[in-house]
């Protein structure tokens, strides 16, 4: 696989790496893990597509999941700036969700070829459903979620086991 055919992850933080399982703070350390071997596996980058994307840097997201984190890390806030969301609304002519955002995205990154959104609220767009997988936000990443990434991949099932043994080794 090229760099310029690199599979995509969009990532919501509250929800998948977070929940109210882990204290809504704190990273749930089997969801780093696991996204991160999907990374390795597949050569997929992630694009943060949280509200977290205002409040923390790249370099905080890099610390986290490593270098795994695509060069143009987030997507746009169509949502919360007053000036392209106007825009948007004008032009789409409706609510502007998180699908929009990651459709302008895909928009400016032609060199897409497959990507996977993964984030527990459902506002996609028609079109991204075959590659959204939601996420419960009580519990955030669950093994079923992970399960069903490995078969949406084409991916052996994960052995948190024997990742953990690897990831202990480093």
């Amino acid at each position: 696989m090229t760099n310029n055919l690199i599979p995509i992850l969009f990532c919501d933080v509250d929800g998948v790496f977070t929940s109210a399982r882990t204290g809504w703070r704190t990273f749930d350390t089997f969801a780093v893990q696991f996204i991160n071997w999907v990374c390795k596996e597949t050569g997929a980058k992630i694009v943060i597509t949280s509200t977290w994307r205002f409040k923390y840097n790249r370099e905080f997201f890099q610390r986290i999941l490593g270098d795994n984190i695509h060069e143009d890390w987030r997507t746009l806030d169509f949502k919360t700036d007053s000036k392209i969301s106007e825009i948007a609304r004008e032009v789409l002519g409706k609510k502007i969700v998180r699908g929009d955002e990651i459709a302008e995205y895909l928009a400016r990154h032609q060199e897409i070829t497959k990507y996977l959104i993964l984030d527990d609220d459902s506002d996609m767009l028609d079109w991204q459903k075959t590659s959204f997988r939601k996420t419960a936000s009580v519990n955030g990443l669950l093994y079923s979620d992970m399960q069903w990434i490995c078969d949406y991949f084409n991916l052996p099932p994960y052995n948190a086991d024997a990742n953990n043994k690897e990831l202990q080794t480093r």
